[in-house]
């Protein structure tokens, strides 16, 4: 298992990795696409795992839909394709240790929200052609309910939602990262997603595939403006959460060289 200093040198690496992976564009944008179309599994799999308990008033209706979600982020983690908010930990962590530059990192961020939204909005279309989430439906329902509930927040709550999200997400990423027990990264991530569903957060990728189903359903509320007014505030959140409350602060809690030297030398 990963100590700190490890798994913030794997992370270094991963950012150094991900950035060399932009030589190839189109390689790269498709690997993006993928991981947005796997966290848009997720949504689909909390919405027809969650719908129905909701419409019958479950009280463990959120616990439940947040439980099977997590199955998104395995995926994208196990096929080690390019997820926006895990890069939002990553970046940082390579800038700070120089394997990666601001342009690279910026680039990199604006492809992957590219290929992440094209994923999403593809599985989107896919879905809401499939009738899964036909209005009048319990899924149906609970799409536009949570579509509607999400386009409503104010900008502060958004940023904050969005925050609060990339934490679990980041630390889900970090904690997979630290061990190679596959059963381990699964329970991790199963665990750090459920709670940043059930607790209402924000996150920007999820909510590319599940605004875009509620619009191509003309759910109540919804529009493309509200949307991107979503996807903005949440982006800033889920970039706040993973860089300033994740990465930083683990670079700051990281043994200096001198006191690594220190300790074996005592030892």
């Amino acid at each position: 298992m990963l100590n700190l200093s490890e798994n913030l040198d794997y992370q270094a690496r991963s950012a150094q990795t991900r950035v060399a992976g932009m030589k190839h564009f189109g390689g790269f944008l498709a690997s993006s696409a993928i991981a947005g179309a796997f966290v848009g599994l997720g949504v689909l799999f909390m919405l027809t795992a969650g719908g129905p308990l909701k419409a019958a008033g479950h009280p463990a209706a959120s616990l439940i839909a947040g439980s099977v979600f997590g199955v998104g982020l395995v995926l994208v983690v196990f096929s080690g394709v390019q997820l926006l908010t895990s890069a939002m930990m990553v970046f940082p962590i390579g800038l700070w240790r120089r394997t990666i530059t601001w342009s690279a990192a910026l680039r990199g961020i604006a492809f992957m929200y590219l290929g992440n939204l094209l994923g999403s909005v593809v599985l989107a279309g896919v879905i809401v052609g499939s009738g899964m989430v036909r209005p009048g439906t319990p899924v149906g329902d609970y799409l536009a309910v949570a579509a509607h509930h999400k386009v409503h927040h104010t900008a502060i709550e958004l940023l904050l939602l969005g925050v609060l999200c990339n934490i679990f997400v980041c630390l889900a990423v970090w904690g997979a990262a630290a061990t190679d027990n596959a059963a381990a990264k699964v329970l991790v991530i199963g665990w750090c997603v459920a709670a940043f569903v059930a607790s209402g957060t924000e996150h920007v990728v999820a909510n590319m595939t599940l605004l875009s189903a509620a619009l191509m359903q003309g759910a109540e509320g919804v529009t493309l403006g509200n949307a991107l007014w979503n996807q903005l505030w949440v982006f800033l959140g889920n970039g706040i959460g993973g860089a300033l409350f994740i990465a930083v602060p683990l670079l700051l809690a990281a043994p200096t060289a001198q006191l690594q030297a220190s300790a074996k030398s005592a030892t």
